[in-house]
């Protein structure tokens, strides 16, 4: 890969950070004076050299999971099983009440419900579609 711009100033930076102990690439750009996509691509770099590994992934609840880079030559850390939407759906209905199962098919019923409307107001300010 091409190195870019004059003097590789960011990469001994994020080095030196990664010799303190594992961080992310938004912690490395907040330590670093760069991008944030910068450090993304200078550690890419540097993985594909063999230089940093994936120390682990931070699980947060309805995000995806973040890596956490560490310096060496190590075995890169399994990325965390994605559950689909259909499963949290389930899992959803499966831990509602029975009142919150009933107000949401109350909400379905009202949704498709369509809304008469009396012939002589339709003729004087028109039939709303929607």
């Amino acid at each position: 890969m091409a190195k870019r711009g004059l003097k590789p100033r960011c990469q001994p930076a994020i080095v030196k950070l990664l010799a303190l102990g594992p961080l992310t690439v938004a912690q490395i750009h907040a330590h670093v004076f760069c991008a944030q996509r910068t450090a993304y691509m200078l550690i890419q770099q540097m993985h594909a050299e063999r230089l940093v590994h994936v120390f682990e992934y931070w699980q947060r609840p309805n995000v995806r999971p973040v890596a956490v880079w560490a310096l060496g030559d190590g075995v890169d850390a399994e990325y965390p099983t994605v559950r689909t939407n259909a499963e949290r759906q389930r899992d959803y209905r499966k831990r509602m009440s029975a009142d919150d199962r009933d107000f949401l098919k109350a909400r379905r019923r009202q949704r498709s419900r369509t809304i008469k409307i009396d012939p002589l107001t339709a003729a004087f300010f028109g039939v709303k579609k929607g």
